[in-house]
């Protein structure tokens, strides 16, 4: 039995290295890195509990630890095929896809995951390396792919009783948007009630009402077409996280062209990889991964002010706004992320959330924001003062009237504020400083602008 050990979230010293670092892993030599946490025998290893008194924790015995039963293939070894073959310099992206992946173990509502990335952006490879007996991969969907109006044993030519605990890679996403809107509309409806566990839908000619219990992981491939719909996405609820994948163009081809001829054997080496993983992880997928007060307090004030980013706001043929929007309250974003950061944790070998973690899932949240409005949020954040629409533009390296536009929706969001009557002002709201501050997002803040008129103190 060893002493009671209680989580500092302060830089510590290693008890067994001698180095500094940051958070902390338990061991029968008392709080040690996690490098050499990984590195003791399995039997030394102490698993934290939370106490009943708040955001603290204390280990009080000796048990096996959470990844006790650790699957032959780690993160490591598919990090190492995956660079073999294709040109990723975006590792942190990879993380994301495969904590996803790997989250279908975890309990809650499921983690449904978007990869964006150019043609060619190798997303394809890596979604088909997603294999496991736990994983269905289709090419895309139709408003007939989850029920269909078929007659006929249901088990036999429905999809969604067979999804049930499972991971749906969706090769490509992108074709559904671009098909006709009665068809898209409805595959969203689909997805929407799928979401939550349950689809039902009633059909003629003596088929009746099916409807089916499920829930399930989906990653889905996608182009940066996406940010054509996002207005018709957001409108049917936004059930997705996404991750935009930075590539390296000239790296990318030079890899392919080497590769040239070994696409089999390429494919073959990453789905053993990978799909050894993903088979196995449900041995070592943890739920009692830990996330600190300061972490969960960050992890609320994201999902607020990404919430509201991300709103949609409907516009007609002309650009003219139809009706005063209603901000996205983040209840469902709160969970995803919480459940990505742990996903996270789990997939990095790690017993509690950390910093990384925190900072890889602030990115994903971020991604699922338009990048205009970013940009001129930024702008108004880095300027001390109140900015014209041309000064946010030019700031922004965007157009004039494209600036005005998610400058007009932040408004109508109230993440800015406006000022005149025909040749308008704007500056960032003091409630959307302080969710950008708690959230420790930098998009370049500065003091709060004087309220025009205001005196100098």
């Amino acid at each position: 039995m060893m002493a009671d050990a209680v989580l500092d979230t302060q830089t510590r010293i290693c008890d067994s290295c001698g180095q500094r670092f940051a958070g902390a892993s338990w061991a029968a030599s008392g709080l040690v890195c996690d490098r050499c946490f990984h590195d003791q025998p399995k039997a030394l290893r102490t698993v934290p509990r939370r106490t009943r008194g708040g955001p603290q924790v204390a280990v009080a015995e000796l048990e096996p630890a959470i990844h006790s039963g650790q699957p032959d293939v780690r993160r490591p070894e598919v990090l190492e095929v995956v660079g073999r073959w294709l040109r990723i310099g975006d590792v942190e992206a990879l993380d994301v896809i495969m904590a996803t992946a790997s989250a279908i173990y975890l309990p809650g509502d499921p983690l449904w995951l978007q990869v964006v990335a150019p043609p060619g952006g190798t997303k394809s490879e890596l979604l088909r390396a997603l294999q496991g007996p736990r994983v269905v991969s289709i090419s895309t969907l139709t408003p007939q792919t989850l029920i269909s109006g078929l007659k006929g044993k249901n088990e036999d030519i429905d999809l969604l009783p067979h999804l049930d605990g499972k991971l749906l890679i969706i090769k490509d996403f992108t074709s559904i948007l671009s098909k006709k809107t009665e068809d898209s509309t409805a595959i969203f409806a689909d997805l929407r009630e799928a979401y939550d566990g349950y689809l039902e839908k009633s059909f003629g000619s003596g088929v009746g009402i099916k409807g089916y219990r499920a829930t399930f992981g989906v990653i889905a491939g996608v182009t940066p077409a996406l940010d054509m719909y996002r207005t018709v996405h957001a409108l049917l609820g936004e059930r997705f996280l996404r991750v935009n994948v930075v590539g390296d163009e000239d790296g990318a081809i030079m890899r392919a062209s080497q590769l040239e001829g070994q696409e089999k054997q390429m494919r073959e080496e990453m789905g053993r990889t990978i799909g050894g993983y993903l088979t196995r992880a449900g041995e070592w997928t943890s739920p009692d991964i830990l996330v600190e007060q300061r972490f969960l307090e960050q992890l609320r004030a994201l999902a607020r002010i990404t919430a509201a980013l991300r709103s949609a706001v409907a516009r007609d043929r002309r650009r003219y706004v139809l009706y005063k929007p209603q901000r996205e309250i983040g209840t469902r974003l709160v969970k995803q992320l919480q459940k990505l950061a742990r996903a996270l944790a789990n997939w990095r070998e790690r017993v509690l959330v950390t910093a990384e973690d925190y900072a890889t899932v602030r990115r994903v949240a971020l991604d699922g924001v338009p990048g205009g409005r970013l940009a001129v949020l930024s702008a108004l954040l880095t300027e001390d003062g109140w900015l014209t629409t041309k000064q946010a533009g030019q700031a922004a390296n965007l157009p004039t009237e494209t600036a005005g536009e998610h400058l007009e929706d932040l408004w109508m969001l109230d993440v800015v504020l406006r000022d005149g009557d025909s040749t308008f002002s704007w500056a960032a709201d003091d409630g959307a400083r302080d969710l950008l501050k708690r959230a420790a997002i930098d998009l370049g803040m500065q003091t709060t602008p004087r309220q025009r008129g205001q005196e100098e103190p």
